[in-house]
């Protein structure tokens, strides 16, 4: 199997935060209000099994050279036999191979957009024809737009976040209105592994609170309405409060959500799943965002995907390119444990000390800890928490916790987990502070590999997000013009700052080109420490994101 190439540095010193990616081998659109008539064309998709075929054959495909998908049975045997390193590293090199393929027609890349088109960086729900862009199953909210993932995580290198060229628009409601659609930047996928653990621990704080809260009313009991309000913390971070309350002389009882005190919006949903991945903080754990981008952005579709409980998903279709079967749930598997096992972002300081950039000079370590100083005195680590920690330092995939993975052990096309033998009981699992895959041939000044999570004096994980995995409402600055997913137009989660050093442009749709004017785009709860960031003299405004340059996603050659 090939390896993917990762940035060489030689011996040689590079600038961190500066590094280029090495690259591997019938309804009318409306603007406005205003309906624009869109010609339909007999453009032809290759996508005829002959047309494909002769693809293959000159062209090769990614699939094949990466040596054929990988079947689940491979890995959960391996698993319950004994042999989970093995499952681990199989999977991630598989899954580093799928992240970087350049996936071509023979392979499914692309969909039936319309027009003759495969992909598409506008969302096109004018497009209704048969098999084209607004009948795809799954539906489709945007693209697709490119041929590799890290097409779109290039910076600072692979895996990495995207430039403002490859946000993508989303028109989840197929309204062919581009005042119905919203923007997005690319996020770094570092770390991955570390959030979905932080919000599994999370979420059974919550509803443990939540289940004393119905017992303290004996719910499911007959008796006098009664209420209870309790508070919902969870590793110091306030995500609001519940209220419980038991009807009159039933058995049944009624819940309410509140949001924080010092907050305008509900900081999660009711059903208290925190919700750690997509700007809105709408999807729980790493797989449902693997192959939601796969479909969307590259159009390589999930087999888990399509399909029903009686129609096997291998011969489905679902986005009219003439390739079905496109994704195994043992491609998908290796996709989320690639994910998942990402190195930590670090520091430019942390670097410096273990002598992988030169020795940052006196007056930028000192620049750096003044600025430390003015994130704290501003306010801003009101929302952008510098570290959680996760008790439970080993990740599973299937996650044990039944939240973190498909409701029922079903995939979302109705199919059992035991029919593709996607076992939680036989998960491929690691320990996110010892079992890095890249970044560790250097060990970290406690002696624990460069890329794992480190520990603190009882074992746990220190995650260094500066996040707090909740929803805050931003403020008309922010505010969308659609309520995409339901929490509120201006409702955003917090974007963990580590690694923003390297990931500029900033906000959810990259509007901001520079950390200053990331800070000054804040309203709503964070105008406050906006405001403070202001009122502050030029030289603690230039220390602060001295402090948040600092933070920085490195990766070593392999």
């Amino acid at each position: 199997m090939q390896t993917r190439k990762r940035i060489t540095f030689n011996h040689a010193w590079i600038s961190v935060g500066q590094w280029v990616r090495v690259p591997q081998h019938r309804r009318g659109l409306v603007l406005g209000g205003t309906a624009l008539v869109v010609a339909l064309t007999s453009s032809a998709l290759v996508s005829s099994g002959g047309d494909l075929g002769i693809v293959r054959n000159v062209e090769g495909s990614e699939i094949a050279r990466i040596g054929a998908h990988i079947v689940q049975n491979t890995l959960t045997n391996l698993v319950a036999q004994g042999h989970n390193d093995q499952a681990l590293d199989q999977a991630f090199e598989i899954g580093d191979e799928l992240f970087a393929a350049h996936f071509n027609a023979g392979d499914g890349s692309g969909a039936n957009v319309g027009n003759g088109s495969r992909f598409t960086r506008m969302p096109r729900a004018d497009l209704i024809g048969s098999k084209q862009w607004a009948t795809h199953v799954p539906s489709r909210a945007t693209g697709p737009n490119t041929q590799a993932c890290t097409d779109c995580h290039s910076k600072p290198a692979d895996d990495g976040a995207g430039e403002a060229s490859t946000n993508v628009h989303r028109d989840g409601n197929h309204t062919a209105r581009f005042n119905q659609m919203v923007q997005r930047n690319t996020p770094h996928v570092f770390g991955l592994g570390g959030l979905q653990r932080l919000a599994e621990e999370m979420t059974v704080d919550l509803k443990a609170i939540r289940n004393s809260a119905r017992a303290f009313v004996n719910c499911g009991t007959v008796r006098a309405a009664t209420s209870v309000t309790n508070n919902l913390v969870s590793k110091g971070v306030n995500f609001g409060s519940i209220t419980v309350s038991h009807d009159n002389n039933l058995s049944t009882c009624r819940e309410t959500l509140n949001p924080p005190a010092t907050g305008a919006a509900l900081a999660l949903s009711s059903d208290l799943v925190v919700r750690p991945f997509q700007w809105k903080g709408s999807v729980a754990f790493i797989r449902d965002f693997v192959r939601g981008a796969a479909h969307n952005e590259i159009g390589m579709q999930a087999s888990e995907l399509l399909g029903s409980p009686s129609v096997d998903p291998a011969g489905v279709d679902g986005d009219g390119d003439g390739v079905p079967n496109e994704l195994f749930v043992g491609d998908i598997t290796a996709l989320t444990v690639y994910q998942a096992d990402q190195p930590r972002p670090t520091t430019r300081q942390e670097l410096a000390g273990v002598g992988l950039i030169p020795a940052l000079s006196a007056t930028e370590n000192s620049d750096i800890a003044d600025g430390s100083l003015v994130f704290d005195r501003t306010g801003c680590g009101n929302c952008h928490v510098r570290r959680l920690t996760v008790n439970d330092v080993i990740f599973r995939e299937p996650s044990a916790n039944a939240d973190f993975r498909d409701t029922g052990n079903l995939f979302p096309n109705g199919r059992t987990f035991s029919s593709s033998n996607f076992d939680p009981n036989n998960a491929i699992h690691f320990d996110i502070t010892q079992d890095a895959q890249e970044n560790n041939t250097v060990n970290a000044a406690n002696g624990q590999p460069l890329g794992a999570f480190q520990r603190d004096s009882q074992g746990h994980a220190v995650i260094e997000l500066f996040g707090d995995l909740r929803r805050h409402d931003m403020g008309p600055k922010l505010a969308e013009e659609i309520d995409e997913v339901g929490t509120g137009k201006s409702v955003f989660m917090t974007e963990n700052l580590w690694g923003v050093g390297s990931t500029a442009p900033y906000l959810h749709d990259g509007r901001a080109a520079t950390l200053t004017e990331a800070i000054l785009e804040h309203d709503g709860e964070g105008k406050a420490a906006r405001d403070a960031f202001v009122a502050s003299s030029t030289t603690a405004q230039q220390h602060l994101v001295a402090f948040l340059n600092n933070m920085v996603l490195f990766k070593l050659e392999e």
